[in-house]
């Protein structure tokens, strides 16, 4: 064998020997939240071609007044999940916003969620939700900023947030600021 064949196959181990680095540290980084979403639900939160930003009843400023009726009449829609039920105040498309892309690979690290705090104890407040869609798939998912606690809508499923998903309510607060 010459030497040109040997150089290219020791390449070729090392670059095997990088990626499968590559595939056990991305998999340690995300195991428990692929456990927590399940396959299907990782992959919509990924590439779900439409993602609603929803504020929810009561949001967190203060109750519209009478003059923005508008806003009023959008409130009419009802967010049913295990365990409860809130009223959608505002509902927008974030699919192309600013920050977005951040956010979903967020939601799919093991480092933002504590994992050995107990979420399921006291009342909830749900602020925001953010809502996947392709085509019949729907998944939502609701955040409580006060009490640090993110749920899965279709089954109740409730973790902890890390204070590194602190930012994630700025992304929300910036959709709804913006004007329509």
């Amino acid at each position: 064998m010459n030497r040109s064949r040997l150089v290219m196959l020791l390449m070729l181990a090392v670059a095997a020997v990088f990626a499968a680095i590559s595939v056990a540290f991305y998999h340690s980084m995300t195991r428990r939240v692929i456990r927590f979403w399940g396959t299907d639900e990782t992959r919509l939160v990924m590439d779900a071609p439409i993602v609603e930003a929803l504020r929810l009843w009561p949001p967190p400023a203060k109750p519209p007044t009478a003059d923005s009726s508008q806003v009023v009449a959008s409130a009419q829609e009802m967010l049913s999940f295990p365990g409860g039920e809130v009223e959608i105040f505002e509902r927008r498309d974030v699919t192309a916003a600013g920050g977005l892309e951040a956010l979903k690979h967020g939601l799919l690290e093991d480092a933002n969620y504590e994992w050995a705090a107990d979420p399921s104890t006291g009342p909830r407040q749900w602020q925001y939700a953010l809502e996947f869609s392709d085509g019949p798939k729907r998944r939502t998912v609701l955040f409580d900023f006060k009490n640090h606690v993110m749920a899965r809508a279709e089954t109740g499923a409730t973790v902890a947030l890390a204070d590194s998903a602190a930012s994630w309510e700025k992304f929300f607060t910036d959709v709804f600021a913006a004007p329509r």
